[in-house]
């Protein structure tokens, strides 16, 4: 995603904190950064061949990103989730559609709309006691094609 973007700053710090998590030393020639785009997808699978890096799995920070790595990684002639698995972020409507699936996560978009309107609401309809509080919104794992490797075995 893009570094000008709260959301991609997030997502990459994410990223950097699930290495660490699990003990696994952060290789920045692995970061493509990119605007949220098919293309922008595309050309990070590009500039990681530039780079010479090798990799098993792709993590896109947007599905339609993870839809142009998906193509990009298809015409470099290598076979996806067999050589190379990909993930987006977002669960569009487009990604279950793809050959193949995008794996995705779902953020609930509509639940976080929900939540949000009704703590206007409790902050308008009574601001002297209303409370502020943070809500957590649960994001969920889907599989899809584009990274189910279980068929492999």
């Amino acid at each position: 995603g893009s570094l000008d973007s709260p959301t991609g700053v997030e997502r990459l710090a994410g990223y950097k904190d699930a290495l660490a998590g699990h003990g696994i030393a952060l290789n920045e020639a692995l970061i493509a950064e990119g605007r949220w785009t098919p293309e922008t997808g595309a050309a990070a699978v590009e500039i990681l061949r530039q780079r010479g890096v090798t990799y098993s799995a792709l993590v896109a920070s947007n599905d339609d990103m993870a839809i142009g790595a998906i193509e990009a990684i298809k015409e470099k002639g290598l076979k996806i989730p067999e050589e190379v698995a990909v993930f987006g972020f977002s669960n569009s409507k487009r990604s279950r559609y793809m050959t193949p699936s995008v794996s995705t996560i779902n953020q609930f978009p509509e639940k976080i709309g929900e939540t949000a309107a009704e703590l206007l609401f409790e902050q308008i309809l009574d601001a002297k006691h209303a409370q502020i509080r943070e809500e957590v919104i649960n994001s969920e794992l889907i599989v899809r094609e584009s990274s189910d490797r279980s068929f492999m075995q």
